[in-house]
């Protein structure tokens, strides 16, 4: 969290203590009432932002019944805190951040830290086969929020959405007036049966169309509409997606227009 360079492990008592005092200091000082605020789909970016828990856990969708874990790794998490897809490729959890936990944020190019005055409980997707790499498929962080959302906010007519993930950005461009049409492409025909049956009650707008498919090629090359948003990179921003000549604007992950 602070990022001070030293090593736990060359720690002498006293800068492990200090350390600690540090943390303490910082959430007593960010956590205090007037400094925090609530959360909303249109709240303000900044690098520092202090949340109220409720507030945030109000607008998270929660896709399956599971038990919540506070295991750190999914190697770690107990066969009862998941919930698989039928050929056992995806994983589907819930996890407790406690209160005081720091999570990063970006905003284009700028990063930010939230912190939340209670324990939140975040849905996360992950694929089994990488699960070893600890880092989720997706989660439903406010990090995600704002990356996502630069994006949603392009969607009118008709939008081809990218990369199913989690659905949160599915299930945006659905409630927006200013949408008659989806469609969705998505690798993954696994992670299609897995997720988008649980989606259906969120949903403004029902699916119009469903391609299972390499977003690469498919957008591209069978797509026409008025917008495609494209979620479908491993990395954060500098995305490289081919030329679509039948779509009015291309938005992806990473991109402010």
């Amino acid at each position: 969290m602070f990022g001070f360079g030293f090593s736990e492990f060359l720690m002498t008592d006293k800068q492990r203590e200090w350390l600690d005092r540090q943390h303490r200091e910082s959430v007593a000082r960010r956590l205090a009432p007037s400094n925090l605020v609530e959360w909303s789909p249109d709240l303000k970016w900044a690098p520092e932002l202090n949340l109220s828990a409720k507030s945030y856990q109000a607008h998270v969708r929660h896709l399956f019944e599971v038990k919540p874990t506070t295991a750190v790794s999914p190697r770690q998490i107990p066969k009862n805190s998941r919930v698989y897809s039928r050929d056992k490729q995806w994983f589907y959890c819930e996890r407790v951040f406690p209160r005081g936990f720091c999570l990063e944020t970006l905003c284009g190019r700028k990063r930010g830290t939230v912190m939340f005055d209670d324990d939140v409980i975040i849905p996360s997707l992950h694929e089994e086969a990488r699960s070893w790499t600890n880092q989720p498929w997706m989660s439903l962080t406010p990090m995600e929020m704002f990356t996502l959302r630069a994006g949603t906010r392009f969607a009118k007519g008709h939008v081809v959405v990218a990369g199913l993930g989690l659905g949160h950005q599915l299930v945006e461009v659905s409630l927006r007036k200013q949408v008659r049409r989806i469609t969705l492409v998505e690798r993954s025909d696994s992670l299609v049966n897995f997720i988008l049956p649980q989606l259906k009650r969120f949903l403004g707008h029902p699916i119009d169309a469903v391609i299972v498919g390499d977003a690469r090629k498919v957008v591209p090359e069978s797509c026409v509409a008025d917008v495609a948003l494209v979620d479908i990179f491993s990395g954060y921003g500098g995305n490289d997606f081919p030329k679509c000549p039948n779509i009015g604007h291309v938005w992806c992950w990473g991109s402010s227009g």
